[in-house]
């Protein structure tokens, strides 16, 4: 998403917060390698997991923040696509299908309330009570073409949250980043 504002400046965002969860990989130490040798005799693996380290999409993440940081403005220039065109205008077709108990907030960004100077979010949509106004949930519209709608409806169809992580983790943790940044414990997947 080409949003180029003070509030995506600089900030790890919904829609990229897939790139910080996958963990980095580091040499076994000889104690830990007799041990997995052991359980795993054939095995010719020599580095496992490790909390403490960034996968490589995570640190080129942090590298470009740091830039636009330095830089003060945005990496991402956006522009124009078809794909890009044609979410844009099914964003709208579903919007007025879903009806009145969503409002539209894709053009807002939103900063975590507690690290808002790091961390902000861009929701497609939100419910919120009638009465109180409270948020109730945060919804992704994805609109993707024919192939990738397919694979993605028949995840969603499955109802298993797994499974969605794993086969669309991009589209989960922007749901997930979203819903923290609003405070509310339901995210919808449309």
């Amino acid at each position: 998403m080409g949003m180029n504002n003070k509030k995506r400046e600089a900030h790890f965002t919904s829609s990229n917060a897939y790139k910080l969860i996958k963990r980095g990989k580091r040499l076994m130490d000889a104690d830990e390698l007799i041990t997995f040798k052991e359980n795993n005799p054939k095995s010719r693996i020599k580095t496992m997991e490790c909390d403490k380290l960034f996968a490589e999409p995570g640190l080129t993440y942090i590298q470009e923040k740091q830039i636009e940081l330095r830089m003060k403005t945005c990496l991402d220039g956006g522009g124009y696509t078809q794909a890009l065109a044609w979410g844009n205008f099914m964003e709208l077709v579903i919007y007025n299908i879903l009806g009145m108990d969503y409002q539209i907030a894709s053009k807002d960004t939103v900063l975590h309330p507690k690290y808002g100077k790091f961390w902000s979010g861009s929701v497609d949509l939100f419910t919120s009570d009638p009465k109180t106004k409270e948020k109730l949930s945060v919804a992704e519209i994805k609109c993707y073409q024919k192939k990738n709608f397919a694979l993605y409806s028949d995840c969603l169809l499955k109802k298993d949250i797994a499974l969605f992580r794993d086969e669309f983790p991009k589209e989960y943790w922007q749901i997930v980043s979203n819903a923290i940044i609003h405070d509310v414990d339901i995210g919808e997947a449309i």
